[in-house]
């Protein structure tokens, strides 16, 4: 077990560093939320309101986008 001492260290000092940074940025970090910045992004694509759901693409866009 003491040959594996030093390596638990490093990982718990390592999962330490993680977790503190993501503290500090959330901490830190600006927030300035907007309308925009909460809706969903849709590619630019304004939805229209009379098209049904689950339109069919053509597979040239499903290899295009592979």
């Amino acid at each position: 077990m003491g040959l594996y001492l030093p390596i638990l260290v490093l990982g718990v000092i390592a999962a330490a560093f993680a977790v503190v940074s993501v503290v500090i940025a959330l901490v830190v970090g600006p927030r300035r939320f907007n309308r925009a910045k909460l809706e969903a992004y849709e590619c630019g694509i304004e939805p229209v309101v009379g098209e049904a759901a689950g339109q069919r693409f053509p597979i040239k866009y499903y290899l295009t986008a592979m």
